[in-house]
C-alpha cells in the first residue's frame, strides 16, 4: 500500500493536505510534517509538486513558533483552485 502512495504522490502535480477544524498542535505539526515527507521524496531530476496546507480555521497564533508555518493558508485563498490529491490528517471526531 505504501508503494501505491508514492507512486499517486510521484505522479501529482498538486496536492492538498489539510485537517481537522479549530486545529490543534496535533493536527498542524502533522500537515507540516507531512509536506516536508512529500517534499523529501522527490526524485532525482523530477519536479516538486505543488504542495498546498490549508484549514477552513486560521491556526491559533500560540503555534507561531513551529517551523514553517507560513505554509498554511486560509481556505478563501483555494477559491477555483484543484487539486489532484488530497490528504486529511488528524481529524479526529469531537
Amino acid at each position: 500500500m505504501l508503494e501505491q502512495i508514492a507512486a499517486i504522490i510521484q505522479s501529482a502535480s498538486t496536492i492538498l493536505i489539510t485537517g481537522q477544524g479549530n486545529p490543534d498542535g496535533d493536527s498542524v505539526g502533522a500537515e507540516l510534517a507531512l509536506h516536508d515527507i512529500i517534499s523529501q521524496q522527490r526524485q532525482p531530476g523530477g519536479s516538486l509538486p505543488d504542495i498546498v496546507i490549508c484549514n477552513d480555521d486560521p491556526v491559533p497564533p500560540h503555534y507561531d513558533f513551529f517551523p514553517n508555518i507560513g505554509r498554511i493558508q486560509p481556505v478563501e485563498q483555494m477559491q477555483g483552485r484543484r487539486f489532484e490529491v488530497g490528504f486529511v490528517v488528524d481529524s479526529g471526531t469531537s
